[in-house]
């Protein structure tokens, strides 16, 4: 190793190495001593004890803390992110920090390099760091603690997350602050809330929580530019809040009418909690895709009986068919395409050379 030249030792191995391997192994030969040049990522799993705030924070690229809790210094906090930002300011490409709201780290006049914010701390502070990021691309907003806003033209994704139940104007003044975003995620846990497409013109990717779907409207839907529309699945240790059949009908069906050129893609929850057992709730879920006249049918996965599934699964089929006979394609590893195979069978919703060219169909 050592006739390897110091420069590609530290790109190709050290910076390898975790932030506490770095400084654990400099005392392993002489030339290991320095690692001012050595790239850094400071994860979520480090133990914030084992930062000591001598250690060196040059040429860090990656900052991911928790800095919250009884046991965490308040002090010792302030003065490892401002070194932090202070030497790394030029290397810094991705923040994703939980600190204190009371306090207020001095911040650099540029983080040059920043692409990816996550700050949940100072408002102000947050609010400043935006400002001196002008390489940024990929934000996360707590609405619920910012007020105001300043254009910034290079975001292009951007997450929205609130528990206000008077959000409204605060998420209308992000969406403005941010013309050329062009995916948002919105995770707004309590409140109703409007999206304006007035605000958000260049947008074209929606993600929402399948849960949460119940909370949000739409206004000015003839200016939209979405091309897509994805309602994330949750684990199946909450299967039980899952989008249902009830939740399609009066929600995801209407978003399909208003939006019939927008890719969407969702799960729908099938239950049979009357034969559940042992605390265990029996349940199915199907991930479906829809475009204008196609229906895809990505990915199944079931704890129940076919015979109980089938039932309930025809009433999803014939839902969907309301809205327009899709050309219906199964697009699934093996197994899960046998598994769901059986059930499409045994709901009679379509014979069995429908079925056949529902396999046999074009890969999206």
């Amino acid at each position: 190793m050592l006739s390897i030249p110091t420069s590609v030792f530290d790109r190709c191995i050290r910076s390898c190495l975790t932030f506490e391997e770095q400084h654990q192994t400099r005392r392993v030969a002489k030339i290991w001593t320095d690692i001012s040049k050595v790239e850094k990522k400071i994860a979520n799993s480090t133990p914030i004890s084992h930062i000591p705030v001598n250690a060196n924070f040059r040429n860090v690229t990656c900052f991911h803390a928790f800095f919250l809790g009884k046991s965490i210094n308040k002090n010792t906090t302030l003065q490892i992110t401002q070194t932090i930002f202070s030497q790394s300011r030029k290397t810094l490409k991705s923040i994703d920090l939980y600190i204190d709201a009371e306090l207020s780290p001095v911040l650099p006049d540029c983080f040059e390099n920043l692409t990816h914010l996550e700050f949940w701390g100072n408002a102000l502070t947050f609010t400043n760091m935006v400002r001196v990021c002008p390489q940024l691309q990929n934000l996360h907003i707590d609405v619920d603690m910012f007020s105001f806003f300043y254009l910034h033209p290079n975001v292009e994704t951007l997450s929205l997350w609130s528990e206000d139940e008077s959000c409204n104007t605060a998420i209308s003044s992000c969406l403005q602050s941010f013309p050329q975003v062009r995916t948002i995620e919105f995770t707004i846990v309590c409140a109703e809330y409007i999206i304006d497409f007035s605000d958000c013109r260049s947008s074209q990717s929606f993600v929402f929580q399948e849960t949460l779907i119940w909370n949000v409207s739409f206004e000015n839907i003839e200016m939209s530019s979405l091309k897509t529309i994805t309602l994330s699945p949750i684990d199946y240790q909450n299967a039980h809040c899952g989008t249902t059949l009830k939740d399609f009908k009066e929600q995801l069906c209407n978003w399909i009418l208003w939006f019939p050129s927008v890719h969407f893609s969702f799960p729908i929850w099938i239950y049979d909690e009357e034969n559940s057992e042992f605390g265990v709730t029996h349940f199915a879920k199907v991930l479906i895709e829809v475009q204008q006249t196609e229906l895809w049918f990505k990915g199944w996965v079931q704890n129940m009986p076919v015979e109980a599934c089938s039932e309930k699964f025809a009433d999803i089929v014939k839902s969907l068919l309301a809205i327009q006979n899709y050309n219906c394609h199964i697009e699934m590893d093996d197994e899960e395409a046998v598994n769901f195979t059986k059930v499409l069978k045994a709901c009679g919703a379509f014979d069995d050379d429908q079925i056949h060219q529902f396999a046999a169909g074009p890969i999206l």
